[in-house]
């Protein structure tokens, strides 16, 4: 999200979410209201222990300012309908709000890219030098979502690949298209209901695993930040002309009727030639890497996790020519 936005409100969590509750329990001078005390305490850490392993806690240390595609609000079950009157609803509609805003002015911000014929948005994430989001215009959930599965869906995941030149532009340093990733997080795994993919540089290990890996235009597993993926080689032309949520459903078995658990990684293919992001040029085949999510934290990595919002790969490298926005 836009970190040039200052009405989204900050939240604490972690620690300061267990200290504001503890600060609730005061000593007790009698043995029964102590015993009571002691009582009420333990199941306040047990409760934030298990919401911890659900996603609601976690233990930084600081408040931070709410981040929309952060797991501060606690992840849902996939296909759960959440009270549209619930704070936790409200606050789960943050980017939806931040696209109509966009929608309503003449210069369309906080969005750096606003574009009705694409169906589609771009806006700066909080989190990161180099991270972006691409969401639609129009009101989609999420991966779960009905509207993703039809024929005339935009493809929203090129869209987002091509887009991919606002990371080199804001490392001002040249990347290989295989450094660069999409992700998109199941519906349990995501604070936003509204559909965003994430734009940013792939994690070290990721590119030198897919590297390695022999793969081609079948499906096949590999393993990837501790989970297995399936993996296939995908054109970019096919990206540009198909609906890759439609292709997930369509040939890998259960994901049709189990879209809300999915999450997609899509990469550049490694022969990619070096800076073709930054030099203009266009990466002629793209990684598509896909896994069912059925618990969050304990079922392993999810799509974002296999990306670097610190971007490592660009760290020691020369700083190069910014692209062309």
């Amino acid at each position: 999200m836009s970190d040039r936005l200052s009405d989204m409100p900050s939240i604490p969590i972690g620690r300061d979410i267990a200290g504001t509750l503890a600060a609730g329990v005061r000593p007790s001078s009698g043995r029964g209201r102590g015993v009571v005390g002691r009582r009420v305490a333990c199941r306040i850490v047990l409760g934030c222990l298990v919401v911890g392993v659900l996603g609601g806690c976690r233990n930084t240390g600081s408040a931070r300012p709410f981040d929309a595609s952060a797991e501060i609000v606690p992840p849902r079950a996939a296909g759960a309908v959440m009270p549209a009157s619930s704070p936790g609803a409200a606050r789960r509609q943050a980017l939806a709000r931040i696209v109509a805003r966009c929608g309503a002015t003449a210069d369309h911000q906080p969005c750096l890219v606003y574009d009705t014929a694409g169906d589609d948005v771009v806006l700066k994430d909080i989190r990161g030098q180099s991270q972006f989001l691409l969401l639609p215009i129009s009101s989609v959930s999420g991966i779960e979502d009905p509207a993703v599965l039809r024929a005339d869906t935009p493809s929203y995941f090129y869209e987002a690949w091509h887009q991919r030149r606002h990371v080199i532009a804001a490392l001002a340093k040249s990347l290989q298209d295989n450094e660069i990733a999409l992700a998109i997080n199941p519906a349990n795994a995501r604070s936003q209901d509204h559909l965003h993919i994430h734009i940013d540089c792939a994690r070290a290990d990721v590119r030198d695993t897919l590297a390695a890996a022999s793969i081609s235009d079948v499906w096949t597993d590999v393993s990837l930040g501790g989970g297995t993926w399936q993996v296939r080689r995908l054109s970019l032309e096919a990206l540009r002309t198909g609906n890759l949520f439609a292709m997930v459903a369509r040939e890998l078995p259960g994901a049709a009727h189990d879209m809300g658990h999915q999450t997609i990684f899509v990469t550049g293919a490694p022969s990619t030639g070096h800076g073709a992001a930054a030099a203009g040029g266009a990466a002629t085949a793209l990684l598509v890497a896909v896994r069912r999510l059925a618990v969050p934290l304990l079922g392993g990595p999810s799509a974002e996790d296999l990306q670097d919002h610190a971007c490592g790969l660009a760290s020691h490298r020369a700083s190069g020519p910014r692209a062309p926005l």
